[in-house]
């Protein structure tokens, strides 16, 4: 029963038997409420983006690759962090903020490595401009 509802708010219905052999596969690792929520948002971003239905992934494949995991709807442009993990972006707003010491309690003087070659990194991590032999 719950793959005929998967398969009824699923956005491109193609190859049933294929899309419920990956359903059964992905009740496994997965509940049917979370990869319901991710048809939602697949179907919402679909929508938003106005995307064509021949570049809509097919069930089997969209289950797949486990795609109700996918961040949808992400605007990069103006959040260039929009695809990181929860904890990276935290992780990046105490060290915007200055709420993190993690790199300046190690580093032993008193830079302000937040604008490591104004990037906003640590020095550690700034992209570097020297060449390695």
């Amino acid at each position: 029963m719950s793959f005929e509802v998967f398969w009824q708010r699923y956005p491109r219905r193609k190859c049933k038997k294929a899309a419920r052999d990956k359903y059964e596969k992905a009740l496994k690792i997965a509940t049917h409420e979370e990869i319901m929520a991710g048809v939602e948002r697949y179907r919402a971003d679909i929508a938003r983006k106005g995307t064509e239905e021949q570049f809509v992934a097919h069930a089997a494949t969209w289950l797949h690759n486990e795609r109700w995991e996918d961040e949808y709807g992400l605007d990069v442009e103006s959040d260039p962090t929009a695809g990181f993990s929860p904890t990276l972006r935290r992780h990046m707003q105490e060290w915007n903020d200055g709420t993190s010491r993690e790199f300046c309690e190690t580093s032993g003087d008193d830079t302000d490595h937040r604008t490591a070659g104004g990037h906003g990194l640590p020095a550690a991590t700034a992209p570097s401009t020297t060449r390695r032999h």
